[in-house]
């Protein structure tokens, strides 16, 4: 049986992110859409290990993470990210939101990043669950997580 009370968590890393302009589509039948769509970024880990976030991925935002991204290490090592989460807009902030007004700056962020590659130099990545904790200044179009295996 699993002790569910034995884990650690275990810093791996910060990932930075720099977002194109934000489209608000607004109210839909599923809640409130925004699209994030990344511009550019890097991860910076322990060891010294490096790679930047490839253009083309985004946040398919329903006041709810569903991020889509692909980073490339530095030896060229392609790996897919994808992660749900949370953004707290505040108690008012969906009611603001939907009111046209301007999005926030230093919102929380908290995800559950999963890695996927097919390089051997990686593979361990296909087995970890992470955890990331973050801000997102909407006004800049900038992100930061300080991101965690649970291991």
């Amino acid at each position: 049986m699993v002790d569910l009370l034995n884990y650690k968590l275990e810093y791996t890393g910060t990932s930075y992110g720099k977002l194109d302009p934000i489209e608000v589509i607004g109210p839909v039948p599923e809640g409130f859409r925004i699209n994030f769509y990344i511009a550019s970024g890097e991860f910076v880990g322990v060891s010294g290990f490096k790679a930047k976030t490839r253009p083309g991925g985004g946040d398919w935002c329903i006041i709810r993470l569903d991020v889509r991204c692909t980073t490339e290490t530095e030896d060229g090592a392609l790996i897919y990210c994808t992660y749900s989460g949370v953004m707290d807009l505040g108690p008012d902030g969906y009611s603001k939101l939907v009111a046209g007004e301007p999005l926030p700056n230093g919102v929380p962020v908290r995800a559950v990043p999963r890695n996927y590659t097919s390089h051997p130099n990686y593979q361990m990545l296909n087995r970890i669950q992470c955890l990331a904790i973050g801000v997102a200044d909407l006004g800049r179009g900038e992100t930061r997580y300080d991101i965690y295996a649970v291991l």
